[in-house]
């Protein structure tokens, strides 16, 4: 088992066996079971009016947080009041050792920026988001297209990456989570003629001065990015991306994990598998 200072966990992704994110780690204290986590939430709920009305039914609000405040008026069947026009960050509730399954931190490659960031999960042991959300759940999860682009973490070896597609083996399928997928390269010259082609004059044109092709007849990493942004901007994205994939390819190490579909446990706001 391996052990982290609480300041590492700041900022980390707390994540229920449901595969519904709880809250991030904005916090902790020492406590007689050892350290606890806080994690916090924005959220539209009015807690010193959720408190007025539980006081009012003869219940005295615990300190742990909005989580014990919303709990107890749903037991109680009152409605939730809510902040009008604004979310505040509050604390959600508190998190023992005991509840946790799982604790990880990475560095991933954004499949959005192709920035790397630091993503920390933990992993709780019960469906404490799901009951907050007043949600059960039955029959086993729903893998499709949806699943790509979020974050996967597998129950015994940590976070895995983001889901980039499914992949097919003898006899089953699965899904591909990556870490990194290596630095994505584009024919920035030969893309250039083709655009010009399909996009007119003027286009060509303001994309050769965002990068000229002479001097720089290739982007990498970020410089890609940009490219595919500026696309975004002036309406060209999705009419030029298959040209931009047909010449991009990347290069370096990738490291990638195929999960057959049978070994996912749930698949909503991160996928989970075993």
């Amino acid at each position: 088992m391996k052990f982290y200072d609480p300041e590492e966990l700041l900022g980390a992704l707390v994540v229920d066996s449901a595969g519904l994110v709880y809250g991030v780690v904005g916090g902790y204290r020492l406590a007689p079971e050892g350290v606890v986590l806080e994690a916090y939430v924005s959220l539209g709920v009015d807690a010193d009016a959720l408190r007025r009305a539980l006081r009012e039914r003869g219940v005295e609000p615990g300190g742990e947080g909005v989580e014990a405040l919303v709990l107890a008026a749903r037991r109680l069947g009152l409605e939730v009041p809510r902040v009008g026009g604004r979310e505040v960050r509050v604390l959600k509730g508190l998190v023992r050792p005991g509840e946790i399954s799982l604790i990880d931190v990475r560095v991933l490659e954004n499949p959005s920026t192709g920035a790397e960031e630091r993503i920390g999960v933990v992993l709780l042991g019960s469906q404490r988001e799901a009951e907050f959300r007043g949600l059960r759940f039955s029959g086993g999860p729903v893998v499709d297209e949806g699943v790509v682009g979020k974050l996967c973490v597998s129950a015994s070896n940590g976070v895995l990456g983001y889901v980039y597609g499914f992949v097919v083996g003898a006899g089953e399928s699965g899904l591909r989570a990556c870490r990194r997928r290596g630095r994505v390269e584009l024919n920035w010259a030969s893309f250039l003629s083709e655009a010009r082609r399909l996009a007119g004059e003027d286009a060509y044109y303001r994309l050769v001065g965002f990068r000229d092709p002479l001097k720089s007849p290739r982007l990498s990493g970020a410089e890609v990015e940009e490219a595919r942004r500026l696309l975004s901007e002036m309406g060209l994205l999705e009419r030029l991306s298959p040209l931009l994939e047909s010449h991009s390819k990347r290069t370096g190490p990738a490291e990638c994990a195929d999960v057959p579909l049978r070994d996912v446990l749930a698949a909503r706001e991160v996928v989970l598998v075993k």
